[in-house]
């Protein structure tokens, strides 16, 4: 088992600046490493998140699953949302035994409350599901 907690904040835009920008770009495309959310990186965003796994190897399954909550606080002049919003997040991924190198994943990320400035229409919450195989050679 392991787990930890994790903050980050990214500095506020002025609307004013001639330098003005939407998010921090690092040259790998990246964000905050610990926080990896949907909406980390933009500016003005103060950003927590607590997060778990468990790896079930003890039980005879080779498998690690994760969980993870990160609560954002958006800043103004970020293009996308200003306020509160939250993100969930769901893994499992599966290495069989018997197929070295082969590892299966199984991903929930669940976003709620982003406001979306730009449309003036409220809030906006999003669902995505992924199904990773990887090999590696």
């Amino acid at each position: 088992f392991s787990s930890y907690l994790a903050y980050s904040e990214v500095s506020k835009n002025d609307v004013n600046d001639p330098t003005y920008a939407n998010a921090t770009i690092t040259m790998w495309g990246g964000m905050p490493a610990f926080i990896q959310g949907m909406l980390t990186r933009l500016a003005g965003t103060k950003a927590s998140k607590v997060y778990a796994s468990y790896n079930w190897k003890n039980f005879g399954a080779n498998l690690l699953t994760t969980a993870s909550y990160a609560k954002l606080n958006m800043g103004e002049y970020n293009g996308w949302t200003n306020g509160d919003a939250n993100e969930i997040d769901f893994s499992a991924t599966y290495y069989p035994s018997s197929f070295k190198n082969l590892e299966i994943r199984l991903r929930a990320n669940y976003s709620n409350d982003f406001l979306v400035l730009a449309s003036n229409k409220g809030t906006v919450s999003w669902d995505e599901y992924h199904f990773v195989v990887k090999y590696n050679f």
